[in-house]
């Protein structure tokens, strides 16, 4: 099997390479490959190389931990994003989520919960820390069963993601959209299918409909 292909970022040189140490040294079939010290860099990191994931630190300079997963969650959908934090607040795993975050750890897990955070996101699977979500109210919980799945993907929309809405609506092609919006039309497919899926919609028939409904046409 093929290594599972991961980039750190966190602003403490120490903190990234005693992770980088534990993941690598282990005999799990995901690595550490690459290593940001900010969210700028990190994003500029992605440009140049493949990877399934990106393990993110909340709070570093220049760009925010949630900033920067609202960014990769735009630019590259396909990439899969753990927040790790030393804030254990709602807010901040409610960001995380909403920016797109597939896991949120908190700096004080084991390393066992690290790989196990790892292998859940990796199969598809939102992870959040034990000692948070043990904590969970009952109005942040909600978000998560059936009946409120479509508002927590419509809440988890990045603006990008609406503005790309709103010019499927207006009939636009793939590559119309590309052009205007200065993405590849590789992307921009990408974001249709996740808008989509976020969605739980079936067809562009259905993302039009969702569109007219819920007032994104406007924007």
């Amino acid at each position: 099997m093929n290594k599972y292909n991961i980039i750190l970022a966190d602003d403490h040189e120490l903190v990234r390479k005693g992770i980088k140490k534990l993941i690598n040294d282990s005999n799990h079939d995901f690595k550490i490959i690459s290593e940001a010290s900010n969210g700028l860099e990190l994003l500029d990191k992605l440009k140049k190389i493949q990877v399934s994931m990106a393990i993110v630190d909340v709070s570093m300079p220049k760009i925010r931990g949630i900033e920067a997963t609202s960014e990769i969650n735009l630019l590259y959908p396909e990439i899969d994003v753990i927040i790790m934090s030393s804030h254990r607040t709602m807010n901040y795993l409610r960001e995380a989520i909403r920016a797109g975050a597939n896991g949120y750890l908190l700096k004080e897990d084991s390393v066992e919960e690290l790989f196990k955070a790892i292998q859940s996101v990796r199969n598809g699977n939102i992870y959040i820390s034990k000692l948070l979500a043990g904590e969970l109210p009952s109005d942040f919980s909600d978000l998560f069963t059936p009946e409120k799945e479509r508002r927590l993907k419509t809440e988890i929309l990045s603006y990008r993601e609406k503005i790309i809405i709103r010019l499927v609506s207006d009939g636009n092609s793939n590559g119309d959209i590309a052009n205007h919006l200065n993405l590849s039309k590789r992307t921009v497919e990408n974001h249709r299918s996740r808008i989509i899926t976020k969605l739980n919609l079936n067809c562009t028939a259905d993302l039009i409909k969702y569109a007219i409904k819920n007032e994104l046409t406007e924007l």
